[in-house]
């Protein structure tokens, strides 16, 4: 069964449960109704058939309620991870979606500033969100080489200046292969 599905049979529930509530608040009017009329039934009679629907409309109440929230819960659900995953692949998954977040804004800051033509930013951020997959092992690297490879792909020229001040990009002068490490090697005194 699909979500859609789902979605209109809980749709459904709820107005089935909203009109029972109604219907048994309108027995409960009645009833109060002839016990003010006194119209010949004994008051414990229609006491006990007055609790009897309260309570009835409290269960149908409260059951709408938890619909609601039971679709809240299954919701929230379906945004964690699921169980069988290790600590490990949860880690790598939610490095990869900061990592992806990263590139994704940084790129995009570029496509805005140096591509003027509307087609041609969308053209291009249609072909960045194909290149970034929340499950791309390349989003395990440092994000120098990822945003060199992506500028790349794109036509674009990487802002390595501008970036080399960002606190990721600085820590990133220490690691072997990323293009922020070439200019903290540069500046490196020689080996005598």
């Amino acid at each position: 069964m699909n979500v859609c599905a789902d979605n209109d049979d809980d749709d459904w529930g709820r107005g089935v449960l909203r009109q029972l509530a109604e219907i048994g608040l309108g027995l409960a009017q009645a009833l109060q109704d002839e016990l003010k009329a006194d119209a010949g039934k004994s008051a414990a009679d229609l006491a006990m058939t007055f609790a009897r629907v309260a309570r009835a409309v409290r269960q149908t109440v409260a059951l709408e309620g938890r619909l609601g929230r039971d679709e809240t819960v299954r919701e929230l659900r379906a945004q964690i991870p699921p169980p069988e995953l290790s600590f490990q692949q949860r880690l790598t998954r939610a490095n990869r979606a900061r990592q992806r977040a990263l590139v994704a804004e940084l790129v995009g800051e570029l496509i805005r500033e140096k591509v003027s033509d509307p087609k041609d930013q969308d053209r291009l951020f249609d072909d960045l969100d194909e290149m970034l997959d929340d499950d791309d092992p390349r989003l395990d690297r440092p994000a120098g080489p990822i945003l060199s490879e992506i500028c790349g792909a794109l036509g674009l020229p990487p802002d390595w200046p501008r970036w080399s001040q960002e606190p990721w990009a600085q820590s990133e002068a220490f690691t072997p292969g990323s293009p922020f490490a070439r200019a903290h090697e540069a500046a490196a005194p020689p080996d005598s």
